[in-house]
């Protein structure tokens, strides 16, 4: 992205496009379904133990499914 610094050749990105792509980095840092695997790995859960998983809101889908990998794994 930042290319044009050593190469003329190349045209200087758009503040709007250097802006998309910091949008674009933080949204994917945030991956709800990898911070959910981390987090349920992390809690050590015995495999036999029987689990009441309830999920609500915009990230419920990914966030429970990643559980339900990381308990089964």
């Amino acid at each position: 992205m930042f290319a044009h610094a050593f190469n003329s050749n190349r045209p200087m990105p758009s503040f709007q496009a250097v802006l998309l792509s910091f949008y674009d980095a933080a949204i994917g840092g945030a991956d709800p379904g990898a911070a959910t695997s981390r987090a349920v790995n992390s809690l050590k859960i015995p495999p036999d133990r029987r689990i009441l998983l309830i999920a609500a809101g915009k990230a419920a889908g990914p966030m429970a499914g990643a559980a339900v990998e990381a308990l089964l794994t």
